[in-house]
This record gives C-alpha cells, structure tokens and sequence, in this order.
C-alpha cells in the first residue's frame, strides 16, 4: 500500500513539473498578442525581445504598442490591426513586415534608421497623421509590394538610400506619396503602381538626382518638375498615366517615348500613316469625292498631327475639325479630312442689255451680290 502511495505521488509531481514547464513558454490562453514558433508573448515587444535571426513573429491579436527591431526577422501581422509604430535600426540589420493592417498611428507606421534592407509586403495603412514608410538617414534596401495606403500624409519619405522597388502599392488620399530627398542620386522602381504624387525636396548644397523607373502600367496623379528628378519607362510596355508635360524618357533601344490620351508610352519613331481629304454633301454626312491623299510619319502610340490641306481643290469649302488618331505601329492609321460646301459664299450677277444678235452687250443695268 506504502509503495503505491508513493508511485501515485511520483506521477503527480511528473505532471506538475511537465504543466510547470508547459508554463514557462505558453502564457495564459487569451492573454497573448504574438508567437515565435509555438511560444506566445503579452507583447509584441517581449517577441522582438527573444527572437532569434531568421525568426518570424506571427501576430495572435489586434495590438497596440510602439516598438524597436534591430535583427534580422520578419513581422508578421497575420491581418491583425497594428496601431502604433514599428522602427527599425541597427547597420546590418534586414528586416520583413507583412500582412499587417496599420490604423491610426500618431507618427510613421514603420521608420528605418541606418540600417540594410527594409521589405515590406501585403499590408495597409490609414489614419496615421505622419504616415507611412519613412526611411530616414541610410536605407541602402526598400522593397514595397502589395500595400494601399489612404489618408495620411505621407507614402514613402526617402531621405538616404541607393535603390527602392515598389510594386501594386496604392496610395490615396495621399498628400505625398513619394517624396523624396535629394541627399544623393537613388533610383526608384514602380511597377504597377497607383501614387498620388511624386515630390522631390531639395535641399540646399544637394544635387542628387532621384531616376524613377516605370515597369508596367503606372498611375501617378502629379510629377515633379524639379530638375532633380528623371522619369524612364524601362520596358517596351511600360506606361504611366500623368499630366502632360514632363520629360519622360526610355531606356528601351531604338524607341522613344509618346504622349496619348493622358498616358506615357514607349513607341516607334517614324512610323508612317496616312490621311485622306473628302468633299463632302452640304450636310458633311457623306464623302462624294476622294480629292488628295498624303503620307506622314510619326512615333507610335502618339496622336496624329494632320492639318486642313491648302489645296486649291478645296476652295469654297471648310474643313470639319479632325479627329486625330492614335497612330498604330503597323502603319495602318488613317486619318480622314471631310470639306463641306461653304452655303452662304459671295456671287455677283450682272444684268446686261444684248443686241438682237445676242453677240453684244448693248446695255449694263446693274450688278447685284
């Protein structure tokens, strides 16, 4: 009987040293905001704390809480809200945040200062009344992807760095959402992109000239005109939707870049096509007459620059206005030029007295208009 009170009693303290162990890295159920592996912390802090390089800290709830990484370990959100801010530090440091939803933070939602890389994938960020990616002092590294952010002040602020590569980011309601300083030359990649706008500040005694590098299809509602900042299309079927007017060049080899209908394209120099000169019924809905055909060159994509002909075949006539095209690489544009009859042109009419001969005048009585 002795013996099997102590075997009992033996088991029972097995189970509280394991239940005691279990303890040490699983927190009270409900009570947790994130996990490395299957450990769980009250804080996103104290994750960050004993993570490990290559670690990946995957959210259990919505949080609220400021906090520092200086390792190499990714954030993930899980799609949780995120209130507060994330800044990131340390040279060498390489850093993933994604999946997470930022909402209404009081600064920057991420912040980097002197580090390597920075990535950032699959997340969103509204209310904060800074914004959202601020890359202050050295970030060599920005990598942005798949993110929408609405209603802050600032997209991404760059001061130093040397490449950034931002694809299927949207930002709206954005006052600036590129902006960009002029500390030194960085080159930028969008691909895909929806920005509200692109701002350079330049800073006195700085000359860095910031390329923007277009793969895709683009939208951006205002460029800068800052004589620091270069626009490329870098594919044969990159575009960006933006005002007229700016200098937008391409890298691609033997093309260059053509402005229709409110888009950016890299097309085909000395394209030619054609336009085609019609007289017309009085009504102008119908061609009577093919009088000229003429060639003209062009780079595709661009609108065509056909003008009236000047021909003498087309006195007593007024040209309809033209509906340019946009002209095709293969060649194929034509552009038609319809002339309706002019109905109120001057004639004068001369009443004359002949002789019975009919063979001269014997009498004017008057000319009429």
């Amino acid at each position: 009987m002795k013996t099997k009170f102590l075997s009992v009693l033996l088991s029972l303290v097995m189970i509280a040293g394991m239940v005691a162990c279990f303890a040490v890295t699983t927190s009270a159920a409900g009570t947790n905001v994130a996990q490395i592996g299957t450990t769980e912390y009250e804080t996103l802090a104290a994750a960050i704390a004993d993570a490990k390089a290559g670690d990946e800290i995957v959210f259990l709830a919505d949080i609220t809480e400021d906090v520092t990484v200086s390792k190499n370990i990714t954030i993930n959100g899980a799609n949780f809200k995120f209130t507060g801010g994330i800044s990131v530090s340390g040279s060498s440091t390489k850093a993933t945040v994604k999946n997470v939803n930022f909402v209404g933070g009081a600064n920057y939602a991420i912040t980097t200062n002197r580090i390597n890389t920075i990535t950032v994938e699959n997340c969103t960020a509204t209310g904060y009344s800074y914004g959202f990616l601020y890359a202050n002092k050295s970030t060599p590294t920005v990598v942005v992807k798949d993110v929408t952010v609405t209603g802050v002040n600032y997209g991404f602020h760059w001061v130093y760095g040397t490449s950034a590569t931002l694809e299927n980011v949207t930002m709206t309601d954005v006052y600036y959402g590129l902006y960009v300083q002029n500390y030194a030359s960085k080159a930028l990649t969008l691909k895909d992109c929806d920005i509200s706008s692109i701002g350079i500040w330049e800073r006195s005694g700085s000359s860095g000239v910031q390329t923007f590098k277009f793969e895709g299809a683009n939208k951006v509602g205002t460029l800068s005109s800052s004589q620091y900042a270069k626009y490329v299309l870098a594919e044969a079927d990159a575009t960006v939707t933006a005002p007229e007017g700016y200098d937008v060049t391409t890298t691609v080899e033997g093309k260059e870049v053509s402005y229709s209908n409110g888009t950016y394209q890299v097309g085909t120099p000395n394209t030619t096509y054609k336009s085609q000169h019609w007289l017309t019924n009085i009504a102008g809905d119908k061609n009577v007459k093919l009088v000229a055909t003429y060639t003209h060159k062009g780079t595709s994509g661009a609108l065509t620059t056909v003008q009236p002909s000047t021909n003498k075949a087309f006195v007593g006539y007024t040209a309809q206005e033209v509906e340019q095209q946009v002209i095709a690489a293969d060649g194929s544009t034509v552009v038609i030029v319809r002339y309706v009859p002019n109905t109120d042109t001057e004639y004068k009419v001369q009443h004359l007295l002949m002789t019975s001969a009919g063979d001269k005048v014997y009498k004017a009585y008057g000319t009429y208009t």
